[in-house]
């Protein structure tokens, strides 16, 4: 999964990232990781790890292998394997 520790590496692992100045509606389907800093709205779903940085706001369904949360979540979350909350972390959803 992500690695607090080494944030550079992640994003070189990414094959999606949402940076902190963009917001975009929409689905998101992927195999690949995924790391969201700025806003969404819409669905996302990764078969690998998904990282919400503390500045992002999501408004989506949310489903992923491993998530890292430290952001804001509006919506439900379903996490197959390993899930991490920051205590900047907020979800309203199952």
């Amino acid at each position: 999964m992500f690695k607090e520790e080494n944030p550079a590496k992640d994003i070189k692992s990414a094959e999606t990232i949402i940076g902190p100045s963009v917001r975009v509606e929409g689905d998101f389907i992927s195999e690949q990781d995924i790391i969201i800093d700025g806003e969404v709205v819409g669905n996302i779903s990764t078969s690998n790890n998904l990282r919400i940085g503390k500045g992002a706001v999501v408004k989506a369904k949310i489903d992923a292998k491993n998530a890292y949360i430290a952001g804001k979540i509006v919506g439900n979350v379903t996490i197959k394997e390993k899930l991490k909350i920051t205590e900047s972390a907020s979800i309203k959803g199952n």
